[in-house]
C-alpha cells in the first residue's frame, strides 16, 4: 500500500512573518528566574512558532539543550498590539557564523494554548490583512 505524501503534517498552517518577540525562558533548575531575550518570529501558527534570536550565547545555548525549557512569548503586532502566550521550547539550533556575521539561535516553540487574540492576528496574516507578514 502506498503512503499518502504529507508535505506539511502540521495541524495548523504556518504563515511567514517578521515579528518582534520578547522571549522569556524559564528553567526549573534556575528557580524559574526568567531569561529575557529579544527575538524575531519567522513563522507562526496556532500551534507554535519559529524564531531567530541573536542574543543567546553559546554557553546559554548549551544550558538550554538539557531539561525543561518553558517559555513566555510576547508578540508585537504593530505599535500598540501585544499578544502573550506560553509554551515550551521543543528544539533549538545554534548557528555559529565564525565572525562573518553575528551568531544566532533558531528556536521552535510549541504553544501550551493559543489565546483568541493570537488566533485573530494569525487569521489576519493568512488573509494578508495583518501586521507582520513578510
Amino acid at each position: 500500500m502506498e503512503k499518502a505524501s504529507h508535505p506539511n503534517r502540521r495541524s495548523s498552517p504556518r504563515v511567514s512573518v517578521s515579528l518582534p518577540v520578547e522571549l522569556c525562558i524559564l528553567q526549573p533548575e534556575h528557580t524559574f528566574t526568567p531569561e529575557v531575550h529579544k527575538a524575531l518570529a519567522t513563522d507562526l501558527s496556532e500551534g507554535g512558532c519559529k524564531m531567530r534570536c541573536s542574543h543567546i550565547t553559546r554557553d546559554e545555548y548549551q544550558r538550554l539543550l538539557h531539561g525543561i525549557r518553558l517559555a513566555k512569548v510576547a508578540f508585537q503586532f504593530g505599535e500598540d498590539r501585544r499578544v502573550d502566550t506560553r509554551g515550551a521550547i521543543v528544539w533549538i539550533d545554534y548557528h555559529d557564523a565564525r565572525g562573518i556575521t553575528p551568531s544566532y539561535c533558531s528556536i521552535g516553540i510549541s504553544f501550551a494554548f493559543t489565546p483568541a487574540a493570537l488566533k485573530e492576528e494569525i487569521a489576519k496574516l493568512q488573509t494578508g490583512t495583518g501586521t507582520g507578514g513578510e
